[in-house]
């Protein structure tokens, strides 16, 4: 079971959105309530342009919900255009570079042996681009109500990102998560699952 339970909560939320027909993300809860940090804003810069326009700063909502994990200084809520129409991936920033990897070891099960693509929960190391060396680390998981959840490390730009829809299998997620960044440049990186 997780140690702290923040991507339940995201994945919860999410859900229960879905299942109420209405709108997850509107400026009236996700705008912030006081001026965001210095430095704000960096994040989104590694959003994909795809749906960069759709983010939304989560930063206080999260805090307020008790879903921002410890050093994480900033994140974003991203739509993403899916058939499902709930499909949302959350970016959030790291200043530490341990604090991003205990994160993610806190809120993913143990590595299982599937490979995400096949449909069935696993853990594995990407590559991203051209780049030979790991990008960072990808799980993907199910919670104990069904529910996918797709979580992943860019160890270079300290990001945890989180993918998450009531309504799509593992195999399903993992194929729109290869589109999904984080953006090293200006370029859309593509990630990929190493053979």
């Amino acid at each position: 079971m997780f140690h702290r339970a923040w991507i339940r909560r995201i994945a919860l939320t999410v859900a229960a959105t879905a299942l109420a027909g209405t709108q997850l993300l509107t400026p009236a809860i996700a705008a912030p309530a006081v001026p965001p940090p210095s430095g704000a804003g960096e994040l989104l810069a590694h959003v994909p342009p795809e749906i960069r326009s759709s983010c939304l700063s989560a930063t206080d909502r999260a805090a307020a919900e008790g879903w921002l994990p410890v050093g994480a200084s900033e994140v974003q809520a991203c739509p993403v255009d899916t058939a499902s129409g709930t499909t949302v991936a959350f970016y959030i920033a790291f200043d530490d570079p341990a604090a991003l990897q205990a994160a993610f070891v806190a809120e993913t099960p143990a590595p299982a042996n599937g490979t995400c693509d096949d449909g069935n929960p696993g853990q594995i190391d990407y590559v991203q681009g051209d780049a030979p060396e790991t990008a960072g680390e990808m799980a993907c998981f199910q919670l104990s109500d069904g529910l996918g959840v797709i979580a992943w490390t860019h160890e270079q730009t300290r990001i945890l990102a989180i993918l998450v829809d009531p309504q799509l299998d593992l195999a399903q997620l993992t194929h729109i998560w290869t589109s999904l960044g984080p953006v090293v440049d200006t370029d859309v990186d593509q990630l990929e699952v190493p053979a």
